[in-house]
This record gives C-alpha cells, structure tokens and sequence, in this order.
C-alpha cells in the first residue's frame, strides 16, 4: 500500500509540475500542489519504505523534473507565449498642419490649458498669458510634439 502511494503521489506531482511548465505559465495552485506532492511522495518513501526508496524517489522525480524543463526550453515555450509582432504605426503629428505664427480661435476656456481651432483642425493648447476666455483670436507661438503654445 505504501509504494502505491508514493506512486501515485509522484506521478500526480510530476504531472502537476508539467502541467505547470507547458500550460500554465506562472507558479500557480498547480505547481505549489505539485511540489506538495513530490515532497509528499519523497517522505512516504524515506519513512515508510526505506532510505534507498526514498533515494531512488527523490532521484527519478529530479530526473524527469529535469528532463520536463529541458523540453520545456528546447520547445521555445516561452517564445510562444511572448509578444513578439512590433508597432509600426506612428502619431500624427500637428506640426506638418500648423506653424509658428498661425492664428486660430479658442473652442473652449484656456485655463491655461484648453482647444483650439486652427487650420481647419481642433488641438490641444496652453496659453503663454494666463486665461483666455472661449471664441478668442490666439496665435501660434511655439510647437512641442501635439501641443500648442499660444498668445
């Protein structure tokens, strides 16, 4: 009864190690049971069989855990799971639509950040003076990425 129990236990930790390594990525509820279990297994050996038992136990389960991580890498598991495709979109940048010395008016309050129209086009702005009220006449001062600076 003994032996089928340290069988039983180190096929059932072995198997939730696997598990672990090929189908769930991480150290989850399955690999902490399966380590409980070839502790489990490695202890029923020692105590209840023998030393040399729990010597050819602790072996085999350390031999195919190696093997399991050796195909786990040989396998490029990893890589599977990476993203690994690049962006090659880019942002639309408003400096090909608007330049220094542009006039524009406020669609809302600039306080001191707001919207501007210009250009046919609605942008992100902020004001060099303070507050600028709603339907203003403003004009470009200075271009940084996708904001507008303003006076």
């Amino acid at each position: 009864m003994d032996i089928l129990t340290v069988i039983l236990l180190l096929a059932a930790g072995l198997g939730l190690i696997l598990m672990e390594l090929f189908l769930l990525p991480g150290l989850s509820f399955a690999g902490i049971c399966g380590i409980a279990a070839l502790v489990g297994a490695d202890y029923l050996a020692y105590v209840n069989i023998s030393s040399t038992a729990g010597h050819i136990v602790l072996f085999v389960s350390l031999g195919i855990l190696a093997l399991g991580v050796y195909l786990f890498i040989k396998a490029r598991t990893l890589e599977k799971m990476a993203l690994t495709t690049d962006i090659e979109s880019k942002v639309d940048l408003i400096s090909d639509k608007i330049k220094l010395g542009d006039k524009g008016k406020t669609t809302s309050r600039l306080a001191p950040m707001g919207r501007v129209f210009i250009n046919d086009i609605t942008v992100e702005a902020k004001s060099t003076v303070g507050f600028i009220e709603e339907n203003q006449e403003v004009e470009v001062i200075e271009i940084n990425g996708n904001i507008v600076t303003v006076k």
